[in-house]
């Protein structure tokens, strides 16, 4: 039995405790599909499917066809992103983590953009924190890695990257799983690139402060991040449009 012990410590962590994980995050606050954004965007889907229905805009006898049904939400490409949805926590712990790991001492973070401005410019005096403040780190930060994801989504559809961003074009149907259907190159792209966006970002606002500044959250999450996913995000990958 012993010797099964490393092994059963691998799969426990590269498989096991990954999928936990993600099932874990369809009811918390920190993901685009967890429960409660879900059926905020649903909650719109209704809305939006009473009112043409009211104006005779569709033909659709119920809000489940409304939505697509089963035809779309039991599709064989709707099926495979729900794998996806899964299979994603698997490659984050036996591929992501340990690229960034390798890369990660080559990477500016926000204290080294900090002792560059101090020697540069010298130290600043330390403003105090208010909610004001927070607000407005937490916005550029929204901002920044919105920037981010604008130029890592054009980049991967170049001809150069679009073998790797066909995968998500893939999709027969479109359903809020499908969000998770992303190779794994592009979504080490985009980690990479955020992490070196923020670390910079985080670095100069910190140094113009004189100090940290905490990011505004409502129930642990972003502020702005909870906004923009209660507003239908789900939707974006949907034929409710």
């Amino acid at each position: 039995m012993d010797d099964l012990l490393p092994f059963h410590s691998h799969l426990t962590t590269l498989v096991i405790d990954p999928v936990i994980h993600r099932f874990a995050g369809l009811f918390d606050l920190n993901g685009r599909v967890g429960a409660l954004f879900l059926f905020l965007s649903y909650a719109v889907a209704y809305a939006l499917f009473r009112f043409r229905k009211y104006r005779g805009l569709t033909d659709a006898p119920s809000f489940w066809q409304f939505i697509g049904g089963n035809r779309v939400h039991f599709h064989r490409s709707a099926l495979l992103d729900y794998q996806y949805y899964f299979v994603r926590g698997i490659l984050h712990a036996a591929l992501m983590v340990p690229v960034i790991g390798l890369v990660d001492p080559y990477i500016l973070r926000s204290g080294d953009y900090i002792a560059f401005f101090t020697r540069l410019w010298g130290a600043r005096p330390q403003v105090g924190e208010n909610l004001g403040l927070s607000l407005l780190y937490g916005l550029g930060v929204f901002l920044v890695a919105d920037f981010k994801n604008y130029w890592v989504h054009r980049a991967f559809h170049s001809r150069w990257l679009w073998a790797f961003h066909k995968v998500h074009h893939s999709a027969a149907v479109l359903v809020p799983a499908t969000a998770s259907r992303v190779h794994f190159v592009e979504k080490l792209a985009a980690k990479l690139a955020g992490v070196v966006a923020l670390g910079a970002y985080a670095g100069a606002f910190w140094y113009a402060c004189g100090g940290e500044v905490s990011r505004y959250t409502l129930f642990g999450v972003t502020y702005l991040i909870f906004i923009f996913n209660a507003l239908a995000v789900n939707l974006r990958h949907s034929h409710v449009w």
